[in-house]
């Protein structure tokens, strides 16, 4: 069975010397799959802020820890799964994954 290649290390540290997550910059060599996941996370800040919700309520709409709300959206320590993205959505009720 084939590895799995392409992320190494956390999402934020593909970012540039000067980059903050989710908006960057990053680095040239940063995989598309954090590039997505930076553009997730900054779209699903957006809407919470829009919303007026707070982090626990948005953490328990979702079903994860705040600390995984804080990992996926704030620091970037983690890649949002897809399971997390499809209740994002539907809690939300809004797209969170860009359109290509």
């Amino acid at each position: 069975m084939p590895r799995r290649r392409g992320v190494l290390g956390p999402p934020n540290g593909y970012l540039a010397p000067d980059g903050v997550w989710p908006d960057g910059p990053f680095q040239d060599d940063t995989p598309e799959t954090v590039l997505v996941a930076a553009q997730i996370a900054a779209r699903l800040r957006d809407v919470v802020a829009e919303a007026g919700l707070n982090v626990t309520q948005v953490s328990d709409g979702l079903g994860i820890a705040r600390s995984t709300y804080y990992d996926i959206v704030t620091n970037g320590a983690t890649l949002p799964d897809l399971h997390t993205i499809v209740r994002a959505e539907a809690f939300l009720n809004t797209r969170l994954w860009p359109r290509t």
